[in-house]
């Protein structure tokens, strides 16, 4: 059977190249037979991804940061190609939250293990994504975060960038109107998270109730607070206890529609992408195989 390594070489800050390791894990078993190919642009790891399925691939293996593994699930998602993950990024959110090593080598033998699953994934317009969406000031920091510093400082970077933008952001009142499979709440905010995974960067867990594969996401919503409420709401989030904190609400919905009385900005797996409110999110059930 095939199997293709799909790599970002510029993804993480490693100093050597995990290709090898991974080559060595591969030509120790009898079951896969493995291509590379390295990402040159934003975008080619989706085609490469889509075009191996199309072919019959029975394995696409993305080697990079949740950003990477979301190029590499949007190219297979309503394929039967399964996709695995050796993680090699920044924050790593998905391998972390799966159990998947963090070393390459471990990673590769624990993919080859693990039987194919299915598991759900979220969509916003044509886009799929496999760990969550947010609207609101973790957005806002998504699309001003340098490239540069990112790929100096790795997780380091976004805690700079939310410092310089946090006190602009937080001094504009926020209002946000969900409706959720068509009941419809309202509510000031500054941070919504819309998610398929438990997990959220720098350990936080803000949808403690997310399982991958019961056709819903989850969404956590956190009211505007001042500094020492802020402080606690990140403190609680780092265990999944924030839930019960005052103005911080949790649904669960297969269809969740947004709309803000500010322009609001989008990020997708941790990265920043285009679009303005209204949002349309949808939970897309059993669109993507995996093998961990």
């Amino acid at each position: 059977m095939r199997a293709l390594l799909i790599i970002n070489p510029k993804a993480g800050r490693r100093k050597n190249s995990p290709i090898p390791d991974i080559q060595d894990v591969f030509r120790k078993q009898e079951e896969f037979e493995l291509e590379i190919h390295e990402t040159t642009c934003q975008g080619c790891a989706t085609k490469a991804a889509r075009k191996a399925a199309k072919e019959g691939c029975e394995l696409v293996i993305a080697a990079g940061g949740d950003g990477s593994i979301f190029e590499v699930s949007n190219g297979l998602v309503g394929s039967e190609t399964a996709l695995g993950v050796i993680p090699v990024g920044t924050e790593n959110v998905l391998a972390r939250e799966m159990g998947v090593p963090l070393v390459p080598r471990k990673a590769a033998e624990f993919m080859l293990r693990q039987p194919p699953r299915v598991i759900d994934t979220g969509r916003v317009g044509d886009q799929h994504f496999v760990c969550f969406a947010g609207i609101g000031f973790d957005a806002h920091v998504a699309h001003r975060l340098p490239g540069e510093r990112k790929k100096r400082f790795g997780a380091l970077a976004y805690i700079l960038t939310s410092a310089e933008k946090i006190r602009p952001y937080h001094a504009v009142p926020r209002h946000l109107k969900l409706t959720l499979d068509g009941d419809t709440v309202e509510m000031d905010f500054w941070i919504m998270v819309i998610s398929n995974i438990r997990s959220y960067g720098g350990r936080l867990i803000p949808a403690p109730e997310a399982i991958v594969d019961d056709g819903l996401l989850d969404v956590c919503v956190f009211p505007k607070a001042n500094y020492l409420e802020l402080m606690r709401q990140m403190a609680a989030m780092k265990s999944g206890k924030h839930t019960s904190l005052p103005g911080v609400r949790y649904f669960q919905a297969a269809r969740i529609e947004v709309e803000t009385d500010q322009p609001e900005e989008l990020q997708l797996d941790g990265d920043a992408w285009p679009g303005k409110p209204p949002f349309l999110v949808e939970a897309v059930p059993r669109s993507l195989t995996v093998r961990f």
